[in-house]
This record gives structure tokens, C-alpha cells and sequence, in this order.
């Protein structure tokens, strides 16, 4: 079996699917606001409406917490990898949820459905590189 990879490389994959999602998803933001898919006005349950400035930090952080996880579950060798894997679908279908839940416009809502897998997917495809073949 391969040596574990250090915390900073999964880190530093987490980053770069961060990267990744950041870009894409601000893209989506500001194409689904010219087209008028994303109501500017709407105020979430949070009492705040949803700008470029959230749409950025759940990008990023999400991500890096998926790496320091990974880091953590790495150590479970083969097994962590699957750990990571299963943790990930589970938690990007429970993120299906409070998208729709929040009262928003349709249009607004399927962007951000689409936000979300552009968080998961070049996330977990930088993150899983990292874990070492069995």
C-alpha cells in the first residue's frame, strides 16, 4: 500500500477544486442574474439576500473543509478513500433540500441546484488524485 499523502496535499487539492468551483460558479452567478433567473431581492430565511460575495465563500469553503476531512480519513488507508466518497454523496444529496426549501424562485433555485454540483464535482475529483492507489 502507498504512503499516506500529508494534510497540506489534500489542502492544497481542495484548493485547487475550490479554484475551480469559485470560477464556475460565479460565472453562473452573474449569467443567471443578467438572464433574470436570479431575483437580487430575494431575502433568504437568514434575513439576507444571496450575493456574489456568498456565492464565493460557499464555493471555497466547502471545499476546504472536504480536504481537511480527506486529510483526517486518509489515514484509514483504502478504506478512508471510500469513507470520503460515501461522506461526499450523502452530503451533496442533503444539499438538494434546503435549496428548495428556502422559498425562492424556480429559476433561482435550479442554479442553485447546479451551483452545488459545480462545488462537488471539481472538488471531489481534485480531492480524490490525492488518496493513494490501493
Amino acid at each position: 500500500m502507498s504512503e499516506t499523502p500529508k494534510m497540506s496535499a489534500f489542502i492544497r487539492a481542495a484548493s485547487i477544486g475550490g479554484a475551480w468551483a469559485l470560477a464556475i460558479n460565479l460565472v453562473l452567478y452573474y449569467v443567471a442574474v443578467a438572464a433574470g433567473w436570479w431575483d437580487t431581492a430575494f431575502i433568504t430565511p437568514m434575513g439576507a439576500p444571496i450575493v456574489a460575495f456568498n456565492v464565493a465563500l460557499f464555493s471555497i469553503a466547502p471545499a476546504l473543509l472536504a480536504g481537511v476531512l480527506a486529510g483526517f480519513l486518509a489515514r484509514n488507508g483504502r478504506r478512508g478513500r471510500n469513507l470520503f466518497l460515501g461522506i461526499a454523496a450523502v452530503v451533496f444529496v442533503l444539499m438538494i433540500f434546503p435549496s428548495a426549501a428556502i422559498g425562492a424562485p424556480t429559476s433561482m433555485v435550479w442554479v442553485l441546484e447546479i451551483m452545488h454540483g459545480a462545488v462537488a464535482v471539481p472538488v471531489v475529483m481534485s480531492i480524490d488524485k490525492v488518496f493513494p492507489a490501493a
